[in-house]
């Protein structure tokens, strides 16, 4: 399981408005996984993108695919 909880992976916390969080959830739901999972898997996705674009330099950590 790559995404397997780790003691060592830190916590991360946002605020969002309702109808987000109830919108996260029907889509995780739908993708048959955890809300968790489905916010990792998007911001992995964006900092992919950012990293692609020369953005944001590369991880010292890359993600395993």
């Amino acid at each position: 399981m790559p995404n397997a909880p780790k003691k060592d992976r830190p916590r991360v916390q946002f605020v969002c408005d309702q109808w987000v969080k109830e919108y996260l959830d029907q889509w995780a739901g739908v993708e048959n996984r955890s809300t968790s999972n489905l916010i990792e898997t998007i911001i992995l996705d964006a900092v992919t993108t950012k990293q692609a674009q020369g953005e944001l330099p590369p991880s010292p950590k890359s993600p395993k695919k």
